[in-house]
């Protein structure tokens, strides 16, 4: 095997039964599943990025694996879906758990997807955390617009969850 030390990234999920101990190795699993570079997805089986995912959802109510793979930074997206009803400290106290772990894009930002109660019908949100700033960007028809600029993540994530929030079971809601 080209990379043994890699062999934990092919196995299926399995709890420690300890909560904080399996969100660890959630974020660890999604941030580094396609490291070294060029390792690609194919070394990974469906059925167990399927185990991977499904905890995922079970154990974060807030931040999720994304949908997709950023090349850039040979990363997992992540996603967040902010509650407006919610309070903000247990949203933000998520985000923070995997904030440290997204690489920084070769923009200079990290970038984090937003899934909100459209589910993307009309464009796409998401946010470009710079060390000094949180840009809450739109993108639609590859026209992306900054909407708005805030100097932290709790800021950021407070807008996030009254304006562009996503309750579960409602339209289009998972």
């Amino acid at each position: 095997m080209l990379f043994p030390e890699l062999d934990r990234y092919d196995q299926p999920f399995v709890s420690t039964e300890n909560p904080d101990e399996d969100r660890k190795l959630i974020i660890d699993f999604w941030m580094n599943v396609y490291l070294p570079e060029g390792r690609g997805v194919e070394k990974t089986s469906y059925e167990t990025y399927k185990t991977w995912s499904n905890a995922s959802w079970n154990l974060f109510k807030y931040v999720k694996d994304g949908s997709g793979y950023v090349p850039d930074t040979n990363q997992q997206s992540v996603k967040i879906a902010l509650v407006k009803n919610d309070p903000l400290e247990p949203q933000l106290e998520e985000f923070n758990m995997w904030f440290p772990h997204i690489k920084q894009r070769s923009e200079g930002y990290k970038w984090i997807d937003i899934l909100e109660e459209t589910c993307s019908e009309y464009g796409c949100y998401d946010i470009h955390a710079y060390p000094d700033k949180f840009d809450l960007m739109f993108t639609r028809h590859r026209r992306q617009e900054l909407l708005k600029s805030f100097p932290g993540a709790a800021e950021c994530l407070d807008y996030i969850r009254q304006h562009h929030y996503y309750e579960k079971g409602k339209k289009n809601g998972r």
